[in-house]
């Protein structure tokens, strides 16, 4: 009876030794953690990385504690540049099967960083679709995964992305003015980097708007102020470019997109208006006919209809017109050489 009784004892103090210990073992480690973020803030990305490490082992059965661990120390090791170190850590938090989009994002930037964007791409959706799943959006997701597709050549999936990226920010410039209302001290703090990327968003998609050729030929009138003749344009400016071309030649729509209207005018005759991605617009005028109807989808290899001399003109040529969000440009601004 005696030999039962210290053996019960015995096992109770085991195990109350051993919830002490663990008790510690989590203090420890959380505390290594913490000194190994501080760290990494502080640039001291050795100390960071030992730190994590350390954490680890004393925590080793806390899946949770563990993937946090990990994402910071691929974090350090990504900022080190020790990109396949990195992915290690970030694809050892997927195997322990914690699904939060900011992993699949840094795995998304490691891929990135190897030259591997077919997996960058992979993951940034994954992060995307967990993120929308949550119910919100991170904008930075969308800007990274737009520069991707600028890398790999697909401008237009890209200047897709950047768009999306812009309403993400607007989204989130109205939520923290919105917070500033109810709490003037509160909401406001990051608007102005907002603003900045958003401007940059913008910048990105100019630059990746060119246009193709519509027709090939001589520029018998350029954009701006008309000299001579100007009774075709009203106030003598001229909002586009007239492309001289025989009479039949074919004319390709110089981006996709989808047909907005069709039609004649007295000024452009048969005309064709395409409506583009990001604002723009390109308007084909003085046509001898159109070859398309509103609503259809055009690419740069269809041919959208012929030069003629229809409206205001004496001689066979194409009036081309490019318009952001209603303003006319400089075609030859956008125009690939």
């Amino acid at each position: 009876m005696k030999n039962g009784k210290n053996t019960l004892f015995i096992i109770i103090a085991l195990a109350i030794l051993t919830i002490v210990a663990n008790f510690i073992r989590i203090n420890i480690a959380n505390s290594t953690s913490e000194q190994g973020k501080t760290a990494h803030d502080q640039g001291n990305y050795d100390l960071a990385i030992s730190a994590y490490t350390c954490a680890n082992k004393l925590i080793f059965w806390d899946k949770e504690k563990k993937a946090d661990n990990l994402f910071w120390r691929g974090r350090t090791y990504y900022y080190k540049q020790n990109f396949a170190k990195a992915l290690s850590d970030f694809t050892e938090i997927i195997e322990l099967q914690q699904d939060y989009y900011p992993y699949y994002t840094w795995l998304a930037r490691t891929y990135y960083k190897m030259g591997n964007s077919e997996l960058a791409l992979a993951n940034y959706d994954k992060s995307i679709n967990l993120n929308e799943l949550e119910g919100s959006v991170d904008w930075n997701t969308y800007l990274e995964r737009a520069d991707v597709y600028v890398v790999i050549g697909n401008n237009d999936r890209a200047i897709e992305e950047y768009n999306r990226a812009i309403a993400a920010i607007d989204a989130t410039i109205a939520i923290n003015l919105e917070i500033h209302t109810y709490n003037p001290e509160l909401g406001l703090d990051n608007n102005e980097e907002l603003i900045n990327r958003r401007i940059e968003a913008v910048e990105k998609i100019n630059t990746l708007i060119t246009f193709e050729w519509p027709v090939r030929g001589r520029i018998s009138s350029g954009f701006g102020i008309a000299s001579g003749n100007t009774s075709c344009y009203g106030d003598g400016f001229h909002d586009g470019i007239d492309i001289d071309a025989p009479i039949g030649t074919p004319i390709w729509a110089s981006r996709p997109g989808r047909v907005e209207s069709v039609g004649y005018d007295d000024v452009f005759g048969n005309f064709v208006v395409i409506r583009h991605t990001s604002g723009y617009k390109t308007l084909y005028g003085l046509m001898e006919s159109y070859e398309v109807r509103s609503g259809e989808y055009a690419y740069p290899n269809t041919i959208i209809g012929y030069v003629g001399k229809t409206g205001r003109t004496t001689t066979s040529k194409l009036h081309f017109t490019i318009y952001k969000d209603g303003s006319s440009l400089n075609p030859r601004l956008f125009l690939a050489y």
